[in-house]
């Protein structure tokens, strides 16, 4: 997240990292940019997480949003873009409190059924 010390990537492994150990497969913007190196081309990040939305992710899926999403941007766009695609949308509090275990988008109800899914923590332009 620009604007925010190290671009909140401490928050963003910490996220990764508690979602991993609930048996989440997560993909994190914040890894690829620490592993393949941090630019200042901003439209190669935008199309990069904005694909992973629309190409990758699939019904049952989810995004898991960070503290301060709702001052970014790029957390609104990409939120945008993943409610637009019917996604899952969750607070990294939310699934925190109920584990494995999350309500789903249209129920109360907890479900076992997003234990395995594959989700994207939104980040920030």
């Amino acid at each position: 997240m620009r604007g925010i010390v190290k671009f909140n990537f401490p928050a963003f492994e910490a996220a990764a990292a508690s979602l991993r150990a609930l048996g989440w497969h997560v993909f994190s913007p914040a890894e690829l940019d620490i592993q393949f190196g941090f630019t200042d081309e901003l439209r190669a990040y935008i199309r990069r997480d904005i694909h992973v939305i629309v190409n990758e992710l699939q019904n049952g899926d989810a995004i898991i949003l960070l503290p301060g999403y709702a001052e970014s941007v790029g957390a609104q766009a990409e939120l945008a873009v993943a409610v637009w695609c019917e996604l899952d949308i969750y607070t990294i509090a939310e699934v925190l409190e109920y584990g494995s275990k999350i309500a789903t988008t249209q129920e109360a109800q907890p479900t076992d059924e997003l234990q395995e899914t594959f989700c994207t923590v939104a980040h920030g332009a």
